[in-house]
């Protein structure tokens, strides 16, 4: 049977490897997130070139928990993002009032 297909975005990675949260509700995302990943090999799991890019910003010790050490684990599964899509992210990561997708 052919696994399911899971596009993995941004919240996903940041819960999983956030630290513990005094905020009940973020930490029962972390907690469901973490559960959740224990089950990731059940699924082929994809992320896009915009959610690897965004993971890899802000706090370099932050960044670093999130996105995979090694470069294969990086490429495997990416998802290519189109040029429109792109040219939209640009402008929203341009705002200072970002909004999330």
């Amino acid at each position: 049977m052919p696994k399911s297909t899971v596009y993995v975005e941004t919240s996903i990675v940041s819960y999983l490897t956030a630290l513990g949260s005094r905020d009940l509700v973020r930490a029962a995302h972390q907690e469901l997130t973490r559960s959740w990943w224990e089950s990731r090999d059940s699924y082929a799991l994809f992320a896009s070139q915009l959610v690897i890019d965004e993971a890899s910003a802000g706090d370099l010790t932050a960044a670093n928990r999130r996105l995979p050490r090694r470069k294969r684990d990086r490429t495997r599964n990416r998802l290519p993002a189109d040029l429109e899509l792109q040219a939209y992210r640009q402008r929203i990561i341009a705002r200072q009032d970002r909004v999330y997708l």
